[in-house]
């Protein structure tokens, strides 16, 4: 439960309000937000005030705003550009600047001002002339969403069907699509977090850039209120996030949701930004403006999250990635009951307390152990037997006395040999030794094939120097791109013979010679993670995998573990 005061919402202040937006925070931190058709109102002293019409402003339809490094604010109305001076807001002369309605400004770390107009391009103000900037192919940016200028000078445009670009100080141009890991190609807000990450929020949730790579998606699986993302507000500590669906406070890769039966007056949260202003995040919704007090919450709030960890019995451990607030395993956990025990180990994370009370229930048909208190945050089962069970995890925190349940949905089944499917899995592994048996045998022809076209066997030794030197020595393996092809005319040698080299002398085909040199490496790196502080993504593009889906199923194959429970059994027997 909220504190009564955690949410204060402004819908009537001279006049009613709605579909309000906020803009900036001045030098002087005042905070300005735009209302719809009415406006922009400042906040300064505990003090509404508004500029309409009789303000300078030729419509009041007002978009957007952005500050130099003087405190000269550009804002847009109407798809015009004002300034603000003495008080009042005078209409730019736009001289060479096309036509159009310009949809975002931004000033950039040197003062230059940006501009994306509709339907038309991309722009920027430097030594009195505009400027247009195009894509690498030369084609006109004509969807600016949004414009951010990020702690080292390089600028973002966030677009409606291209994704984003990142033009740096040297006016280098990357464009990243769902191709590169973007989670979605229409972006509607950026934010350089207290890590200088780059968040992107769109109309399918949030990507992380890092280091010039998207090394993290997050949608409502991750536990968003909604996809459709639309500000974002910096903390040291956390992150704030506006969607279609109320409000998500992201901390320790944690997500928390706050919406309107937490108090919010609005759960659609309307583009641009969250301002961090005295301890409060202000924002806009469709009911007016929003002041969060959010050091309230967290301090009320103490208790956050309680997920499941991981599940070890005798034959077997399996672990959860289930950190997400409020997400619950949905589907039933099968088990066997030839173990003797079984450990249920949950996590608790917490803004507040440090002290809690725990107890546990398991419950079934005509069976319910009652709860059970313990001053651990394991459970173990003993004495299990065959049906279907609940496991209720609680936890209440003694500082603010909130409780949070967790329920795990069990089968216990009985011996996998007294079961017909274990007939069944019999006949179908007897099926696939005879499969080996004819793969081994198709080898065998496979080499006869290459009598055809004999390598003698200086010529082959030559061949096979030439491909380890590229690919071992030279560590070619770790350019995602390299192909047959590529190493063929690397080489001078026909991509037939080195197929026939990889085949007969190794046993395997071309990607798989690859990354083989790939997980090797890779698995170096992970038993140095101390010192390279790598995360796994990070990891699988530095061996030469392009994604992690491919790095994962392929270090799968050569380890017989996913990257994560190799890293994790190696820090543990060390």
């Amino acid at each position: 439960m909220l504190h009564k005061n955690t949410f204060t919402n402004y819908d009537a202040l001279d006049k009613p309000i709605s579909f309000a937006f906020a803009l900036l925070k001045d030098n002087t931190d005042r905070l300005w937000f735009k209302v719809d058709y009415i406006g922009c109102y400042t906040y300064e002293n505990n003090k509404f005030t508004h500029y309409g019409q009789n303000s300078g402003f030729e419509n009041t339809n007002v978009y957007v705003a952005t500050l130099n490094s003087n405190n000269e604010m550009i804002m847009t109305s109407s798809g015009e550009m004002y300034s603000f001076e003495d008080n009042r807001f005078k209409k730019i002369d736009r001289r060479n600047l096309p036509k159009g309605r310009i949809y975002f400004v931004a000033y950039d770390s040197f003062d230059n001002l940006w501009a994306g107009i509709d339907y038309v391009g991309l722009f920027k103000h430097t030594e009195g002339e505009w400027k247009e900037y195009t894509d690498n192919e030369g084609e006109h940016i004509t969807t600016v969403d949004y414009i951010y200028n990020d702690s080292d000078s390089n600028m973002w445009i966030g677009t409606g069907n291209k994704g984003i670009y990142k033009l740096d100080k040297n006016e280098n141009l990357i464009n990243y699509s769902v191709d590169s890991g973007l989670i979605d190609m229409d972006v509607n807000v950026i934010m350089e977090d207290s890590q200088n990450r780059i968040w992107i929020g769109t109309q399918g949730g949030i990507s992380i850039i890092d280091n010039n790579k998207v090394v993290d998606n997050i949608d409502t699986n991750d536990g968003l209120n909604s996809t459709k993302v639309y500000a974002f507000g910096k903390h040291e500590d956390y992150v704030l996030i506006g969607t279609a669906d109320g409000l998500s406070i992201y901390r320790n890769n944690t997500i928390t949701t706050l919406t309107n039966a937490n108090g919010l007056q609005s759960n659609d949260i309307n583009v641009l930004k969250i301002l961090m202003h005295d301890n409060k995040a202000w924002f806009g919704t469709t009911a007016g403006i929003t002041a969060f007090d959010i050091e309230d919450f967290l301090e009320r709030s103490g208790l956050l999250n309680l997920y499941l960890k991981r599940i070890a019995s005798q034959n077997d451990t399996a672990d959860f990635n289930s950190n997400i607030s409020h997400q619950q395993i949905k589907e039933p956990i099968q088990l066997s009951t030839s173990t003797s025990f079984v450990h249920f180990d949950f996590g608790i994370i917490s803004y507040r307390s440090k002290s809690f009370e725990r107890r546990y229930r398991l419950t079934g048909e005509n069976y319910d152990s009652g709860w059970k208190t313990t001053d651990e945050d394991r459970v173990t089962l003993n004495d299990i037997f065959p049906g279907e069970f609940e496991l209720i995890y609680s936890v209440k925190g003694f500082a603010n006395k909130n409780t949070i349940d967790y329920t795990v949905p069990i089968i216990f089944v009985s011996p996998f040999y007294y079961e017909a499917e274990f007939w069944l899995i019999s006949f179908l592994t007897a099926a696939a030794v005879t499969m080996l048996l004819l793969r081994l045998r198709s080898r065998k022809q496979q080499k006869d094939k290459y009598k055809t076209s004999p390598i003698s066997v200086g010529k082959k030794s030559e061949i096979k120097k030439k491909l380890v030197e590229l690919i071992v020595e030279n560590e070619s393996y770790r350019d995602s791109n390299l192909s047959l092809g590529i190493v063929a005319e690397k080489i001078s040698v026909s991509k037939e013979h080195i197929s026939q080299i990889v085949n007969t002398e190794f046993n395997c085909n071309f990607n798989e010679y690859v990354n083989r040199f790939r997980i090797e490496e890779a698995k170096k790196m992970l038993q140095k993670n101390g010192e390279l502080k790598l995360n796994i993504i990070e990891v699988a593009y530095a061996v030469g995998f392009n994604n992690k889906t491919s790095f994962n199923n392929s270090f799968k194959k050569f380890v017989g573990q996913t990257p994560s429970e190799f890293k994790k059994h190696y820090h543990q027997e060390k």
